[in-house]
């Protein structure tokens, strides 16, 4: 069909304002993600309206762009960015240092206005980190430079190396709630550290200055700075860890106990998650001397289990239930529940069998108040599609010289995977995974005295897996408790409220964490999803 002249004079005003529309409502973002189960990382440029995929064909249209990489030394390393399926990308090796973009677009009309639209992006490692002191003002026009001050997000604004007053500055946090603010005389702005995440800051300067770019003339320029901030709570130096001797054998779901200065462990999954047989679950009673940590030592073999719970008492180990992979390698799961409860002597070196369960548990916890070991949580497996539940708990006096299991009041709840803490001459049992419902984050707190069971204060966290797999433990007059997103919280002293004492350099769950002085915490086993089990024992001090 051919188009009047007049029509398609008016096609190509609309196309040109849907260039200019498009261009002018987009902005360059600068991400870094790292690849799943690897340690490998890569830069990903978007063309859109946040750091996620857009129009790719928006990306032809930048043409070639440069990332730069400021190391701690201030070393420049430059690398030319590929375009990939949705992204601009390339693959880096420095996840420490800043990375930052300076592109010209090119000009745009509107109205009897031509003007030369700039674009900037930055990102780096978690706010806190030292990486963000590195000045690379002198590298972008328009810069960002993050920090954190007073429990609040507070960035800088630079135009030309100078902090820019009056500069409008939008800022959106994780949960996609955005706020638009103005720079002060500092040119600063600041905005509530509500939770962890990504946040993100866009920047504007409008240059009034006319000049030529690729021929073409233009009255004014527009500059735009993004930057991509991960943001985890408070600073990683809070919680450095020091590390231990490598535990032989790495596994999720164990006991861990600590006797004096003696480090103990036993049992737990060997394998790939969700994949269970006898040969993947350990059978052995490790020891690590924590005064004089020359190595681990092999002192005793038991029975193959996982999803156990081991307390220390009064110079001894207490063992409680677990399960065992009936089926070998290959074979169809048959998965089997225990009911044992036995000690173990480090004088002797002996196992002494004590009275059983009242039933089968696995995926449960343990925890003593004075001489009385509790057990709740867990269900009870026999073999294929014969799976119970719990919605009993138990208790048992280790002083008595007839050790009995007695009842305590029925939990309001039914969850395994969850972690048992004693504070305060209370039970606290944390998160776990619901029969129906999922993963949850909700606390229930046991009053012995009383016999009642409460509410406690849920846990924070993004997403309710946070709850799952958690340890939890006292020490000194407070309570902590590590979560699957490597956060350690600590009960308020009015027990209303989790604070965030930190996070921890590696997110565990289904681990251990064990109370070894008055004011530090030992890390041992467990698992991250994208990285697999951990060997590395971890001392982290509090204070």
């Amino acid at each position: 069909m051919k188009i009047p002249n007049c029509g398609r004079a008016l096609l190509i005003a609309m196309l040109i304002l849907t260039l200019v529309s498009s261009a002018d409502a987009h902005f360059l973002w600068l991400k870094i993600t790292t690849f799943e189960n690897t340690n490998n990382r890569a830069a990903h440029v978007y063309f859109g309206e946040s750091p996620e995929p857009d129009d790719p064909a928006l990306l032809k249209r930048l043409g070639k762009v440069t990332m730069v990489a400021v190391n701690s030394a201030g070393e420049v390393t430059k690398t030319q960015l590929k375009l990939g399926e949705d992204s601009l990308t390339a693959g880096i090796s420095d996840k420490d240092a800043i990375y930052l973009i300076e592109h010209t677009y090119g000009t745009f009309t509107r109205g009897d206005s031509t003007m030369l639209l700039n674009y900037r992006c930055k990102t780096g490692p978690a706010l806190g980190h030292g990486a963000w002191t590195s000045n690379t003002k002198k590298h972008l026009d328009l810069d960002i430079v993050p920090t954190r001050k007073d429990d609040k997000i507070q960035v800088q604004v630079f135009w030309k190396g100078k902090p820019a007053t009056g500069i409008q500055v939008v800022a959106i946090n994780p949960g996609y709630e955005d706020q638009e603010l103005e720079t002060d005389q500092n040119g600063t702005v600041s905005i509530s550290e509500s939770e962890n995440g990504l946040y993100t800051f866009r920047a504007r300067v409008i240059d009034e200055t006319a000049g030529k770019y690729q021929g073409k003339n233009y009255e004014a320029a527009r500059f735009y700075t993004t930057l991509t901030l991960p943001v985890v709570s408070d600073t990683t130096k809070t919680l450095a860890s020091k590390m231990l001797p490598a535990i032989p054998q790495p596994v999720a779901s164990f006991g861990a106990a600590v006797i004096g200065n003696d480090l103990y462990t036993y049992g737990g999954a060997k394998g790939t998650a969700h994949s269970y047989d006898n040969e993947s679950q350990a059978n052995q009673l490790w020891k690590l001397n924590l005064s004089k940590p020359g190595g681990w030592e092999s002192i005793s073999e038991g029975p193959r289990l996982q999803g156990l719970a081991m307390v220390a008492h009064d110079g001894k180990l207490y063992r409680t239930g677990g399960f065992t992979a009936k089926n070998e390698v290959g074979e169809d799961q048959d998965l089997w529940s225990q009911s044992d409860l036995v000690s173990f002597d480090p004088k002797t070196g002996q196992w002494t069998d004590l009275p059983a369960l009242p039933e089968p548990r696995s995926s449960h916890d343990a925890a003593i108040i004075g001489d009385t070991l509790y057990v709740v949580g867990g269900w009870n497996m026999q073999g294929p599609d014969n799976t119970t539940w719990h919605n009993t708990a138990w208790s048992c006096d280790l002083s008595s010289s007839d050790k009995k299991w007695k009842a305590i009041p029925t939990p309001s709840f039914k969850r395994r995977a969850v972690s048992l803490a004693a504070h305060q001459e209370q039970l606290y049992c944390l998160g776990g995974m619901q029969e129906s419902g999922g993963p949850t984050k909700a606390v229930a707190i046991f009053d012995p005295e009383s016999g009642k069971w409460s509410e406690g204060p849920e846990l924070p966290g993004e997403k309710d897996l946070n709850g799952f797999g958690t340890s939890s433990f006292t020490l000194g007059n407070s309570l902590y408790v590590s979560t699957l997103e490597g956060m350690l919280l600590k009960l308020s002293t009015d027990k209303a409220a989790w604070n965030k004492v930190g996070t921890l350099e590696r997110a565990r769950f289904f681990h251990r964490m064990l109370p070894i002085s008055d004011s530090k915490l030992l890390f041992v086993g467990g698992a991250n999803m994208g990285s697999g089990k951990f060997e590395e024992v971890e001392v982290v001090d509090v204070e």
